[in-house]
């Protein structure tokens, strides 16, 4: 893996697992608009929607901002140029534990693109001291649980949890893996999820 820096001020970019991470541009906001302003995206990812130029540039500098606490987001690249999608790593409040998220256009799906940009970033959250690795995912949303199996997440016993997110009411489980360096398996929970209908 290389990268070019992560303290809030230097630009991040990894290269790992076939992949170049980098930053946001805002040369990159009609590519954004053509990823993000779907209704599935509005249903399973916290993004304003509609989500047009405006938003997106907006969006681009808030990405920015959030590095000072701690936030990382990354457009997915496998040339370091045409996004096909986002990865993002963030501080949970707990001691040593990070989250992570993702979402990867429909048009690129079916490369593994989120689970590789997923483990790419792994060694990047170790080398800031993290130790445990979460992904918190719909019931519903099956994709990502693949997702999550593919970069070496385990469903936890964590409660489920219920998050009312614009129009939509979603249970959401909890997924976690170490990053510590020794990899041990985290317990595994429920190998199945309840049947939970979302409006």
């Amino acid at each position: 893996m290389q990268r070019s820096g992560h303290t809030s001020g230097d630009p991040v970019i990894v290269r790992a697992c076939g992949l170049v991470l980098r930053e946001w541009q805002p040369s990159d906001v009609p590519n954004m608009v053509a990823m993000f302003n779907t209704r599935e995206m509005n249903r399973w990812t916290p993004l304003e929607y509609p989500f047009d130029e405006r938003v997106a540039s907006a969006y681009v500098e808030r990405a920015h901002r959030a590095r000072a606490g701690g936030t990382i987001q990354l457009a997915i690249t496998e040339d370091g140029l045409t996004p096909l999608g986002e990865v993002l790593l963030f501080p949970t409040g707990v001691a040593q534990t990070c989250e992570f998220a993702y979402a990867v256009g429909s048009a690129y799906r079916g490369r593994a693109l989120a689970a590789r940009a997923v483990r790419a970033l792994l060694p990047l959250a170790r080398s800031q001291g993290y130790r445990t690795a979460r992904l918190v995912i719909a019931v519903d949303n099956v994709p990502s649980h693949h997702v999550a199996r593919a970069a070496g997440f385990t469903l936890t016993q964590e409660r489920l949890q219920r998050r009312e997110r614009k129009s939509y009411v979603l249970t959401m489980a909890t997924w976690a893996r170490s990053i510590a360096g020794d990899e041990k398996p985290v317990p595994a929970g429920p190998t199945g999820f309840p049947s939970v209908r979302v409006p």
